[in-house]
């Protein structure tokens, strides 16, 4: 059985690393350093994809009192009327399929005609932005 060393397998990381993404600087008087120019994860190479416009969304309008579900297909620029609420989708993406599934829209939300939350919801985390309501919650579906 052969035993490698241990600086073998440094020269062979310090090999591959510096193909991929970095460049050995040796400066005078001193020892060689490796200096990474650009990370391998967020190179542009490795992650082309971009997010898709869609043309339609899935919202999930639910009224808490009743407990009445609304789930209805949504095309951009298109109004939702529900209760009091009037719901508008101006954008969607959602992300490519090499990516983490994800649906988001910037939705605009009037109530009597005053706007109540105008922003971006997310349908995998719909908390990170929130439509805080007494009466109605407002969802992206996937």
């Amino acid at each position: 059985m052969i035993k490698i060393n241990s600086y073998l397998y440094l020269f062979i990381y310090i090999a591959i690393h510096t193909l991929f993404c970095a460049d050995i600087v040796c400066a005078p008087n001193s020892m060689c350093k490796m200096v990474i120019e650009k990370d391998l994860i967020s190179s542009d190479a490795l992650w082309d994809s971009k997010p898709c416009v869609v043309s339609r969304v899935s919202l999930q309008i639910l009224d808490k009192i009743s407990g009445n579900v609304l789930r209805k297909e949504v095309n951009i620029g298109e109004e939702v009327h529900y209760g009091t609420l009037c719901v508008s989708v101006e954008r969607a993406f959602k992300n490519s399929p090499d990516d983490r599934p994800e649906v988001y829209a910037y939705v605009k939300i009037q109530e009597n005609e005053v706007i109540q939350f105008e922003n971006w919801l997310f349908a995998s985390s719909p908390s990170a932005n929130l439509f805080v309501h007494a009466v109605y919650d407002v969802r992206v579906e996937f």
